[in-house]
């Protein structure tokens, strides 16, 4: 197991992602993602992928260095970085439900309750229907979720094959 102290000034990254369960270090010396970690990524990249994803930190390097070549303020760097992460927070706040319903399905015994119902158009494999409030089908392979209507009743009619229109 990898060790780590969280009170040093310089606490390396991968060091703070593993005491915070996210990740291990398995016996090659590699960062293996935990459940946890491959949820939260998900999570994340369902509401905003630029959290997971290398744009905003290759924007902000591109300032930086916009800075240093004295064509940007650092006062105005800093200004509309902190706008751009406050309206960040601002949509996760609301649409932090999709979390939610990620970490419901893949932490709680909905993952395992569920029955198979529909195929998947996009894996060809058999969704979860979770009738309990919200329904939604839920596909294991992939760990999607999908909202259904709400108020009705869930029935297959002829097909029993979801088209996934992006």
């Amino acid at each position: 197991m990898q060790r780590c102290n969280p009170t040093e000034p310089n606490l390396d990254m991968n060091c703070l992602v593993s005491l915070l369960r996210y990740s291990k270090l398995d016996p090659g010396r590699h960062m293996v993602p935990t459940d946890l970690g491959i949820v939260l990524a998900q999570g994340y990249m369902r509401i905003d992928p630029e959290l997971v994803l290398p744009e905003v930190r290759a924007r902000i390097e591109r300032d930086i260095n916009e800075i240093a070549e004295g064509r940007a303020s650092k006062d105005d760097v800093i200004k509309q970085t902190l706008q751009a992460f406050k309206d960040k927070f601002n949509y996760f706040v609301q649409c932090v439900e999709r979390m939610d319903a990620l970490f419901e399905a893949s932490f709680s015994p909905l993952s395992s309750s569920g029955k198979p119902f529909t195929k998947c158009g996009k894996t060809n494999r058999y969704m979860k229907l979770i009738p309990t409030r919200p329904a939604r089908l839920y596909n294991p392979l992939t760990e999607e979720i999908y909202n259904l209507p709400q108020g009705g009743v869930v029935k297959q009619y002829k097909v029993q094959q979801v088209i996934v229109m992006s």
